[in-house]
């Protein structure tokens, strides 16, 4: 399993999303969303819902299981590609914001697709 945390506006979470998304994919695992921090983040709502995604929300336990530090949550430390999150297998939890289309230009055909209004 694969959990990212969505924060920000839409953008943002298309970014964290996406690079989830190909994460997921690439090891053949599911993707779970992270929306907790909306219950007291009020300057954005949670929005991916409008589209067409895999949409499947972490519960606590999900996300307290692999957001601690034995598990080692993969934190992004600049916003610059890191090629090296890639590599990333599962069980991870994701928290940044990704803003590169290089952490999904493998699989831009299915994030076009499901990034499409329901």
């Amino acid at each position: 399993m694969i959990i990212v945390k969505l924060t920000g506006g839409l953008r943002n979470q298309m970014f964290q999303y996406a690079l989830g998304r190909h994460l997921a994919i690439k090891n053949s695992t599911q993707l779970k969303l992270d929306i907790s921090g909306f219950k007291t983040y009020k300057l954005h709502k949670y929005t991916l819902g409008n589209f067409n995604i895999t949409e499947k929300i972490a519960n606590p336990l999900e996300i307290l299981w692999l957001n601690n530090p034995i598990k080692k949550p993969l934190r992004e430390i600049s916003s610059s590609f890191n090629p090296e999150i890639l590599k990333s297998g599962l069980n991870i939890y994701i928290d940044g914001y990704w803003q590169s289309e290089k952490y999904f230009q493998d699989i831009a055909d299915t994030i076009k697709q499901e990034f499409t209004l329901r």
